[in-house]
């Protein structure tokens, strides 16, 4: 077996890094270092199985796959939220959520399911409030994705007129 210097391979895992980094420093320096962490593995798997391909073809498929892995879960957790900070939180809701949370069941059902909606926020709902404007891209989105009627959107925009004169 030929022995590897990380060197060789540092543009490749680095021009991965750079392609896969939504340009935040901490970013890319995390995504190098798995890069690092994916050549390692590959030298495993190359001196336990042997490769098909060249070492450079293996290594840049195995930091591509391993990045989109990466990024996916990143951006499902930023979606539903697992990524949010608790001292944000707190001062968010302050010390004791339970106002908040009382406040929540309060609302009427149709209030609950939009704020469920928003807080989720489904990819069809970012789309379609980036295309059209909130109000606009929200109605849509309950009306095609949550089977409400054009009688049952106009009802909830006035409670919610209501509730935001309150």
């Amino acid at each position: 077996m030929t022995k590897r210097n990380p060197e060789d391979y540092k543009k490749i895992i680095i021009r991965w890094a750079v392609q896969f980094s939504p340009s935040l420093k901490e970013d890319i320096d995390d995504l190098i270092q798995e890069g690092y962490m994916c050549y390692m593995e590959l030298l495993k798997y190359e001196e336990e199985y042997g490769l098909d391909c060249s070492f450079e073809a293996a290594l840049s498929n195995h930091i591509k796959t391993t990045f989109l892995i990466f990024y996916k879960k990143n951006k499902a957790a930023k979606r539903t939220g697992e990524m949010i900070d608790f001292a944000y939180m707190e001062e968010m809701m302050g010390k004791n959520p339970w106002r908040k949370i009382e406040e929540y069941i309060s609302l009427s059902k149709e209030m609950r399911e939009v704020a469920d909606v928003v807080l989720s926020a489904p990819q069809e709902f970012i789309d379609l409030i980036r295309m059209e404007d909130f109000k606009t891209g929200l109605s849509k989105y309950m009306r095609k994705y949550k089977g409400w009627s054009l009688k049952k959107v106009n009802q909830f925009w006035e409670e919610f007129k209501l509730k935001e004169n309150v």
